[in-house]
């Protein structure tokens, strides 16, 4: 009997660490999986706040930097900006002093008036040298005829007509077709002195012109505006400061 017992015990205690086995592994599978959702957690994490919200000690900030200096030259006489202030495109920011610039302007339509009546009396030139030119065409025709008259009547009676008159006739003929020529030529430097014959390519006048505009723009650009949107930053303009 007590054999027995013994291997029912034995039996029984043989059976009880089987039975607690199946929940233990359970158990620690769930911890396994909880460990391993936790890692992958973590590295979504990780690789989630490294892209969206990075951290670190040691960083740097890049940013797009317009440096904004004048066209022209002159003294400061306004600031209107200070650091750290946001701007809009075309927003004032400072102004160079714009008085030689005021002057130039005034100077460059002085200029271009007086560039237009030159222009006006190359025009009366070249009317009166185009004058000459027929004047000069029609002594060359007289000169030519009358030397072939006398040419003609010569031939028909030598007697009739000297020598020394032919001679005559004939450098007559030759100075008034230099007439013509030199008419002719006159001209030419007339459009010159002008500046072409065409008023509305006239280079006297597109010059003059072109300085006025030069002019304008430097007394508008002694206004700098912001080219863009932005943030100022390093700021070192001041009133009276020289800009170049």
């Amino acid at each position: 009997m007590v054999s027995e017992n013994n291997e029912e015990q034995m039996a029984v205690t043989d059976e009880v660490p089987v039975e607690e086995s199946a929940p233990a592994k359970a158990a620690v599978n769930k911890g396994s999986l909880i460990v391993i959702g936790l890692i992958a957690f973590s590295l979504v994490w990780y690789l989630l706040a490294d892209r969206f919200t990075p951290y670190t000690t040691q960083a740097r900030v890049q940013g797009y930097v317009v440096g904004v200096a004048p066209k022209v030259a002159g003294a400061l006489t306004n600031v209107w900006i200070k650091n750290n202030e946001v701007v809009e495109q075309g927003q004032q920011l400072f102004e160079i002093d714009p008085s030689q610039y005021r002057i130039a302007v005034e100077k460059a339509r002085s200029d271009l008036e007086t560039a237009r009546r030159q222009v006006d009396a190359g025009s009366s030139a070249v009317t009166a040298a185009r004058a000459g030119l027929l004047a000069a065409i029609a002594n060359a025709d007289k000169a030519e005829k009358d030397a072939m008259r006398l040419q003609r009547l010569r031939e028909e009676d030598p007697g009739t007509i000297s020598l020394r008159r032919l001679e005559i006739s004939q450098a007559t003929l030759e100075q008034a077709r230099a007439g013509v020529q030199k008419a002719e030529a006159d001209i030419q430097r007339a459009i010159e002195q002008k500046g072409g014959d065409d008023d509305k390519n006239n280079a006297i006048l597109k010059a003059a012109m072109s300085a006025v505009e030069k002019a304008e723009l430097d007394l508008f650009n002694t206004v700098v505006t912001a080219s863009s949107r932005g943030l100022i930053t390093d700021l070192r303009a001041e009133v009276g400061q020289f800009a170049g």
